[in-house]
């Protein structure tokens, strides 16, 4: 029988669990449904997850009946302890949002011949925090852009949406992306039932090329896979030109 929760119902579940409590009550953090686990809206101009895998296959008690992603506010200020992070993204263009988790709760059906999570879920897990990771930030440009629209109409002006920031790109541009291609290393057994956070976090980008690194922790925080992943999108993934936005990228506002 499909789940049907809100975030705070699975947030309430992980809570119960000292290390989930620890990252999704850290200050500036934010948590909502994975997009497949969302109620799907036809009328709605915004894109949508059609992963039925997620929503109906492995949405049960006995599969992965609670799943979350989990990510920082882009806008919030570092904390004072955080620790420092640096890859080849801080020295180019990059994402709003750098950095998504998926908190995953997982039974029985994902166990594969030796009783351990199935090596072809954890990549289909890593998959996942992929898309999730590009999913958010499109779905932030697009909240941003409806924020400005409002502010412009509230004061009678055009709007062009958001003004994206230097050094940040602009998601509008790209338009749908897939992945191209995963390199995964299994470096431990992940037990099942257990609770594991799968972290993709952007390394790059090349014309293109969206490349993507993704690492697999279980509750005790060990590493048991990680992912050199790579994704393609339609066109390249640019900022605008001077750091305006130009007519084609605004009219294909999501």
């Amino acid at each position: 029988m499909r789940q049907s929760q809100s975030p705070e119902d699975a947030a309430t579940y992980f809570r119960q669990q000292a290390w989930c409590a620890q990252i999704l009550d850290a200050p500036g953090t934010f948590y909502c449904l994975h997009s497949a686990r969302t109620a799907r809206n036809e009328d709605s101009e915004r894109l949508q997850s059609q992963d039925q895998l997620m929503y109906t296959a492995l949405n049960n008690e006995d599969g992965v009946p609670r799943i979350l992603a989990v990510y920082r506010d882009p806008e919030a200020p570092e904390a004072p302890d955080a620790p420092a992070t640096k890859n080849a993204a801080s020295e180019g263009l990059r994402f709003p949002i750098n950095s998504v988790s998926l908190m995953a709760d997982l039974r029985g059906n994902v166990r594969g011949f030796n009783g351990y999570v199935h090596g072809g879920f954890l990549g289909t897990i890593m998959d996942e925090a992929m898309g999730t990771l590009i999913f958010t930030n499109y779905e932030y440009q697009a909240k941003k852009d409806d924020e400005a629209d409002a502010e412009a109409e509230r004061r009678g002006l055009p709007s062009k949406g958001w003004t994206v920031p230097p050094g940040i790109v602009d998601m509008r541009s790209g338009g749908l992306t897939m992945t191209a291609s995963m390199k995964v290393s299994f470096r431990r057994p992940v037990s099942t039932p257990s609770t594991i956070l799968t972290t993709a976090s952007l390394n790059r980008l090349e014309g293109r090329k969206i490349f993507i690194d993704v690492a697999i922790r279980d509750e005790e925080g060990a590493v048991c896979t990680t992912c050199e992943g790579m994704w393609i999108s339609q066109a390249p993934m640019v900022k605008p030109p001077g750091g305006e936005e130009d007519e084609e990228a605004t009219a294909s506002k999501l």
